[in-house]
């Protein structure tokens, strides 16, 4: 059987993954043993504080709230994929087995609703790679591959370019309630939380570029203003693996409440 990520003892936050309940227990057979893990108790606090930001983060709805879902998946395994290009092949299967965002099953029913091909057997794919330390090329490989199956998702979903403005919002706002549970004074004393925001931000940038290229005009235009607000992010995340940051938090929230201003032009 192919192995999956253990998954750590956390309530699952999201609203919209109400029925991720009943959906796990379909998928039970992939699922692993629930265990508890021991952390620092600085280190604990600095990430409970980033959970709790993240429950109150999200405030769309409908096709918008489902690409958000995505949105949070695609970055674990953004993460993830990165930390392993890079060589750090042991924080690579921490971070995976440690993330409350790398599970199939609470993308399940969205999928289901909003359309889109299942992809699971790649999810599978990717964790196998990274937890048997198989060959960077053959990790790399298996990320492509459940990238082409998110995006593919998102395109099922039938979302307008306006809700995947909301959506690159919401991944910014969580972006922000991490950052703040990951980085104290400049310091990232909540490394797992520091590299959630990250991903965050780096799946909004994927998703932006991806707004820019539109044939639609407006919505070309919305795109390449909300880079212009993630680029500005820059100094807040120095590298994946950073012990200090610089710039302002403040940037954050900004960037998201333009990035919601700016798809309100396309709405």
């Amino acid at each position: 059987m192919t192995s999956t990520p253990t998954r750590t003892v956390k309530p699952l936050r999201w609203t919209m993954l109400g029925t991720a309940a009943a959906t796990s227990l379909a998928l039970g057979q992939i699922a692993t043993v629930a265990t508890i893990t021991a952390t620092p108790a600085f280190a604990q606090s600095a990430a409970e504080a980033g959970e709790a930001g993240e429950a109150g983060a999200i405030d769309t709805e409908g096709a918008a709230l489902h690409l958000t879902a995505l949105g949070l998946f695609e970055a674990a395994h953004r993460i993830v994929a990165a930390l392993y290009a890079q060589g750090e092949v042991t924080l690579a299967q921490e971070h995976l087995a440690d993330s409350h965002h790398a599970y199939y099953e609470d993308l399940a029913h969205g999928i289901e609703e909003y359309g889109g091909a299942a992809f699971e057997a790649e999810t599978l794919a990717f964790a196998e790679a990274v937890n048997s330390a198989a060959a960077p090329e053959v990790v790399a490989a298996a990320a492509e591959a459940v990238l082409a199956a998110i995006a593919a998702a998102d395109a099922a979903s039938g979302a307008s370019d306006y809700e995947r403005g909301l959506s690159i919002k919401d991944l910014l706002t969580v972006a922000r309630a991490d950052y703040d549970g990951g980085v104290y004074e400049g310091k990232v004393d909540a490394a797992q939380e520091y590299r959630d925001a990250w991903g965050f931000v780096e799946t909004a940038r994927a998703r932006a570029n991806a707004l820019a290229a539109s044939t639609n005009e407006a919505s070309a235009k919305a795109g390449t203003a909300i880079l212009e607000q993630i680029e500005a992010l820059a100094p807040l995340f120095p590298s994946l693996t950073a012990t200090e940051a610089g710039g302002d938090p403040e940037l954050l929230p900004s960037a998201a409440a333009w990035t919601e201003i700016i798809a309100l032009r396309i709405k």
